[in-house]
């Protein structure tokens, strides 16, 4: 099952500070562009046989944007149609969620009120239906782009994976520490004697059965794949303020190219989606609400939304 795009959490900090939905609402939100509306039950937007009319969005104007709101609500009656809401899902997006609220608090001293009122959420449960929602749309992004992937692409792809590895990694505060722990390696001193004479300074984290699509950060999994079984890591790297020592116990053969076929295309899919600025989703995303019969019916808002396209 495809989960979060990685990039969700490389841009924490866009959604720490409100600046995701903030810039959308300080471009989009524009009360002119739809003062002249006559009356509350003036359609606005549609697609097939849902409407969305004046008094519905004036109503939503009170915490969005016009045009953001029309997005969100034109692709959450797509998307729930062509994506059933799975307790997987939940879960995944209760997880995803929780980490930012976490992160929001741990780090930048937010509390869930405000970080919730900062991006714009009136609740908890309204902030997991945005992240539903997104999670759709990186489930349509995928689907689409993955009938795009070609076996050549496929098979170049294949040729340079490992099977799946299992090891360890080291997460150290101090470079001190880290030095001293990488010289003592080069001695001789093995990775149980490391543990015990640096205990209460390093954080162990177990690799069991890491595979090119296994959720882990990419700078790990890289060192792993290149690191040969019963070895470390020559050098440490950062990561998140921390310095990083792998260590590789085992790989297996890798499985072949038929049963790993499907799931190479949604990764490569998911890498197409993370290199994307946007232009791509937006087109791709365009293009099936135009196939719902996207039709606008007030021109202020039709520009706001093609200004938004750009």
């Amino acid at each position: 099952m495809i989960h979060f795009i990685k990039i969700n959490k490389k841009t924490i900090l866009v959604f720490i500070i409100g600046f995701s939905i903030g810039i959308t609402l300080t471009i989009l939100l524009r009360p002119d562009a739809i003062s002249q509306l006559k009356n509350g039950e003036e359609k606005v937007v549609s697609i097939d046989n849902y409407t969305i009319t004046a008094d519905t969005l004036y109503e939503s104007l009170k915490n969005m944007g016009s045009v953001y709101i029309i997005i969100n609500e034109i692709d959450a009656k797509i998307l729930d149609n062509l994506y059933e809401t799975t307790d997987e899902m939940i879960e995944e997006v209760t997880s995803e969620a929780n980490y930012y609220l976490n992160t929001a608090s741990n780090y930048y001293g937010y509390s869930v009120t405000a970080f919730l009122s900062s991006n714009g959420f009136t609740s908890f449960e309204d902030f997991k239906n945005n992240l539903i929602l997104e999670y759709k749309r990186n489930l349509y992004l995928t689907d689409y782009l993955k009938k795009e992937i070609t076996e050549e692409e496929v098979k170049n792809f294949y040729n340079d994976l490992t099977g799946a590895m299992s090891g360890k990694y080291i997460l150290i505060d101090d470079l001190d520490t880290t030095k001293k722990i990488l010289a003592d390696l080069k001695s001789g001193k093995t990775y149980s004697e490391i543990i015990n004479i640096y205990n209460d300074k390093i954080n162990i984290k177990a690799l069991k059965n890491i595979e090119f699509d296994s959720n882990i950060e990419d700078e790990i999994y890289e060192e792993l794949k290149n690191l040969e079984v019963n070895s470390y890591s020559n050098n440490y790297f950062n990561l998140n303020d921390k310095y990083v020592i792998v260590f590789k116990d085992d790989e297996i053969e890798k499985a072949s190219l038929e049963e790993l076929n499907e799931r190479i295309k949604i990764y490569l899919a998911e890498e197409k989606i993370n290199q994307d600025d946007g232009t791509i989703a937006n087109e791709i995303l365009n293009d099936l609400r135009e196939k719902y019969n996207l039709h606008f019916f007030d021109t202020s808002i039709e520009k706001e939304y093609l200004n938004y396209l750009r």
